[in-house]
């Protein structure tokens, strides 16, 4: 492990302060390509006026369950305790 030099601590309002002093306000607005805009910030939030995607489906498709539901070995059946679709939590 390397050996770094010690640094003493900061109360957490300094540590504020120090951020505080790295962040400026925006003061002025562009509009340009999106593909020119890798890296910037949007003034203002951007909403989709159509569902994105459109179709029902699924990021991520899988199972969850628990080794402990099988037996000792690893083998057994496990049953689906339900179903959750994006957006909608089980």
């Amino acid at each position: 492990m390397p050996n770094y030099p010690h640094r003493p601590s900061i109360t957490a309002d300094e540590a504020r302060a120090r951020i505080d002093s790295l962040c400026h306000a925006v003061s002025e607005t562009e509009q340009l390509p999106i593909a020119d805009a890798l890296g910037r910030v949007l003034a203002e939030d951007v909403a989709s006026p159509v569902n994105v995607p459109e179709a029902n489906n699924s990021a991520m498709d899988g199972y969850a369950m628990r080794f402990s539901d099988l037996n000792a070995d690893g083998s057994g059946a496990l049953r689906v305790a339900g179903k959750s679709f994006a957006g909608h939590p089980f």
